[in-house]
């Protein structure tokens, strides 16, 4: 029970920095696919490997090593061995991945120097719907998964970044700049990046 509660925290903990498994394990100097492995509950974590893990974290190893998490359905203990499902942050995670590849075609085709030949818009505003539309859909994704509003992640020497998952509220906006002070923010289903 302990490798799963491990391997969902780890996830989580890379997840909120904003790393990829290549970059986790790069600052962490373990192998990738030693992390990858630790994460899927696959492998035993060393002491060793944890407290490299840890540091690259910048939290303490303790930290790792809660409490087994409830599953959200029963409310009760996961069972040992049993192979976790996605996470909200992965589900998350793909919706997000997915929301930029779209606003970064969004992006491409609203070139304005496109825009300024003659029927170019034309041309591009059917696929322009589709792209609204499909944001349209991961917005309901997530809130079908109950998603947060938003999302902190922290980087070290950088100022966090907050992805929010629903348009803010100007209270919601200042609340988060008296909490973290300067923020970098990413607005996954609107079409402004």
């Amino acid at each position: 029970m302990m490798q799963t509660s491990l391997a969902k925290r780890l996830r989580v903990l890379r997840v909120e920095r904003g790393l990829t498994l290549r970059q986790a394990a790069e600052k962490a100097g373990v192998r990738a696919g030693t992390l990858s492995g630790i994460e899927r509950g696959d492998h035993v974590a060393r002491d060793a490997t944890l407290g490299k893990i840890a540091k690259a974290y910048d939290v303490p190893v303790e930290d790792l090593l809660e409490e087994p998490a409830l599953s959200a359905a029963t409310g009760k203990a996961e069972a040992p061995g049993a192979k976790p499902g996605p996470t909200l942050l992965e589900d998350l995670d793909t919706l997000l991945l997915r929301a930029r590849e779209l606003k970064a075609e969004w992006t491409r085709l609203m070139d304005y120097d496109r825009m300024t030949r003659l029927g170019e818009y034309e041309r591009v505003r059917p696929r322009l719907g589709e792209i609204e539309h499909e944001l349209d859909e991961l917005r309901r994704r997530a809130q079908d998964l109950d998603a947060p509003r938003h999302m902190i992640m922290r980087w070290p020497n950088r100022p966090p970044r907050v992805v929010f998952f629903e348009e803010p509220t100007e209270a919601e906006e200042a609340e988060l700049r008296a909490a973290v002070g300067a923020y970098e923010e990413e607005r996954v289903f609107s079409h402004a990046s």
